[in-house]
């Protein structure tokens, strides 16, 4: 999905940011859901983001 491309591409480029790599870890889990959440529901009333 398109969201999940985007996240991993700013998650990816934040990680210098961040620093630390277990709060990278946690904040990609969380976003990760978030996404998984989105995507399903477009996926289901048809939008297009």
């Amino acid at each position: 999905a398109y969201a999940s491309q985007v996240s991993s591409t700013l998650i990816q480029g934040d990680s210098h940011v961040i620093g630390a790599g277990k709060s990278q870890a946690v904040l990609s889990k969380v976003w990760n859901k978030v996404v998984d959440a989105v995507d399903s529901v477009s996926d289901n009333t048809g939008l297009k983001r």
